[in-house]
């Protein structure tokens, strides 16, 4: 009995062991930078500082792209350097949080992209301003406090196209 358990453990062992050499997944990489960001039009979250607005809408932003990078682009690397970016003078008040956007200010984002294949090779690159579509107010909770700017940059690079 001892050596059938054996012999039944050291075969899961094997087939555990040939199973993880195998190689990972690619996964996709999104890399946001902000060129000089004290020129940008409007860029604080919550009315803070550029430390934690970088921040939130660097994780937001990322979240937002990885799935589409993982669909579209699987183990590519997508450069994306910030030169403007317009939050549209949003604000947050009472509770819940919830933002409040102008009825006539759109947010917007200018950036350069560079989109590099597995082995680094350039398949796209260049420069683009996204503006939404349709301004008005709009209410989030706290935890997606850039979800305006993250669609806008979904739309984008589900549409782009490289040869």
């Amino acid at each position: 009995m001892k050596l059938t358990f054996y012999a039944i453990f050291g075969l899961a062992v094997s087939i555990g062991a040939f199973s993880s050499t195998a190689a990972p997944s690619a996964r996709a990489t999104v890399r946001i930078d902000f060129v000089d960001p004290a020129r940008f039009t409007d860029f604080r979250i919550n009315n803070r500082d550029f430390q934690h607005s970088s921040a939130v809408f660097t994780r937001d932003v990322t979240s937002a792209l990885l799935p589409v990078m993982a669909r579209r682009f699987p183990g590519h690397t997508l450069s994306l350097r910030y030169t403007n970016i317009d939050l549209a003078s949003r604000r947050t008040t009472g509770p819940r949080g919830l933002r409040v956007v102008p009825t006539s200010a759109r947010a917007s984002l200018s950036f350069n992209y560079v989109l590099n294949n597995p082995s680094g090779r350039t398949i796209a690159r260049g420069s683009q301003r996204l503006v939404e579509s349709a301004p008005g107010s709009t209410t989030q909770d706290r935890s997606h406090p850039v979800q305006i700017e993250g669609d806008l940059m979904q739309r984008w690079l589900r549409a782009l196209r490289v040869p």
